[in-house]
């Protein structure tokens, strides 16, 4: 399954809706050139995601933070990475395959 989103949506690099297929929420972002999609929740406890001014995913429930490049948590010795899904960059558009 897919979702489709206009790039013009995409407001301080970072965009965030409900997925109509699954129940989660999904964050799209644009950096380093490149579009990235993962989940807006964090894997240890389910807290909401931001993107901070260093480019890391963080968890403000717990201070967590994970890299942008390997989606594994760079300030606690955690086994789990953040669950992200595929991003395909059209023209105007962006699918990202659930």
């Amino acid at each position: 399954m897919k979702e489709i989103i206009k790039k013009n949506k995409l407001k301080n690099n970072g965009y965030r809706f409900l997925s109509k297929v699954f129940s989660d929420e999904i964050y799209v972002v644009f950096i380093d050139n490149k579009y990235i999609a993962i989940s807006g929740f964090c894997p240890h406890f389910g807290g909401p995601l931001v993107l901070n001014e260093n480019n890391e995913f963080h968890c403000y429930w717990h201070d967590w933070k994970f890299d942008v490049v390997e989606f594994k948590c760079i300030n606690n010795n955690y086994k789990r990475s953040l669950k992200r899904y595929k991003v395909i960059e059209l023209s105007d558009s962006l699918e990202v395959y659930l």
